[in-house]
């Protein structure tokens, strides 16, 4: 039968999700940052097909917000099949004018994931995006509208049931740099920024619901909107420590609970790897520099934190 959702609930876009033990790695991807949206309000209906998989279909108020803007609506929909046992495809789509006070110019993104596992102890992931939203003007001037596109891939291999290895590489083309908005040191915006990054983790489930993670993680670009070398790229990077207490092995249904975790704000910089975002509990040997306990509760979910303080 046909399932509804009514109310405030996470997106149905994306690889990554807002429960940090639910993903492979401890920090964000750009696209999760920047590319799509985290939380809607409004309508969804979901219908399976059978053993090939599920579509989903919707109406919203927009992106992260409550009460719509303007007075148009958002489409998002979504269709996943799995065509055969060890591979799943995930299409999914949102559409609607987005700016306040504007109910024509639209933003729009198509997002893919394809997850596939070519043996028991191995599993590997793609994320593809691309976006564009009419109505503002590009960095490098001309005409109206902006776009963006990225694409990560993922890979996790389990050593042992308890100890796993995943990695990420990344890259995030902010053609008009807009949805980043990042200056370039030295003053200037420049109009196009194609963002790098690649991410190891080594996870431990040392009981469970208690989880250690270390992660190291270099981000780059083709401007200079981080630190600057000698190869023409502008570098960054962090070497992170995280400790978390948490729901390890939430089942699916419960790893997004609508309404229940809203994003606590959007990163400006490097996805996972500040200081102030209470969603990614992270020690940063670059950024943090004391971890203390905090603990938040959930409906059906109990869960406990090691948010990030300085």
């Amino acid at each position: 039968g046909i399932d509804f959702k009514i109310g405030k609930f996470v997106t149905l876009l994306g690889a990554e999700v807002i429960e940090s033990p639910a993903n492979w790695n401890s920090s964000r991807s750009y696209m999760f940052g920047f590319s799509i949206p985290f939380t809607h309000t409004g309508i969804l209906a979901s219908y399976p097909l059978g053993e090939w998989g599920s579509a989903t279909g919707g109406v919203v108020n927009g992106w992260d917000i409550v009460d719509d803007n303007n007075k148009a609506k958002t489409l998002i929909g979504n269709v996943t099949l799995t065509p055969f046992e060890k591979l799943t495809l995930s299409f999914n789509g949102i559409t609607g004018a987005e700016q306040a006070g504007d109910s024509n110019d639209k933003r729009s993104v198509f997002d893919l994931v394809a997850t596939y596992q070519p043996m028991d102890k191995l599993t590997l992931m793609a994320n593809y995006d691309v976006g564009h939203e009419s109505g503002l003007a590009p960095a490098s001037g001309g005409k109206s509208g902006i776009g963006w596109t990225g694409l990560a891939l993922y890979a996790k291999y389990d050593l042992s049931p308890t100890w796993y290895l995943a990695g990420r590489w990344e890259w995030f083309d902010d053609k008009d740099n807009i949805r980043t908005g990042l200056t370039s040191f030295g003053g200037g915006t420049p109009p196009d920024v194609d963002f790098y990054e690649w991410t190891l983790t080594s996870q431990w489930t040392l009981h469970k619901h208690v989880l250690a993670r270390l992660e190291y993680r270099h981000d780059f670009a083709d401007q200079r909107v981080f630190f600057h070398d000698t190869d023409g790229f502008s570098h960054y990077q962090v070497d992170a420590l995280q400790a978390r207490a948490g729901a390890a092995g939430v089942p699916a249904r419960l790893r997004r609970p609508a309404g229940l975790l809203p994003r606590h704000r959007r990163l400006l910089a490097l996805p996972g790897h500040d200081c102030g975002g209470a969603d990614l509990p992270l020690l940063s040997i670059a950024d943090c520099g004391l971890s203390i306990a905090d603990f938040q509760s959930e409906i059906r979910n109990p869960q406990f934190e090691i948010p990030e303080v300085v």
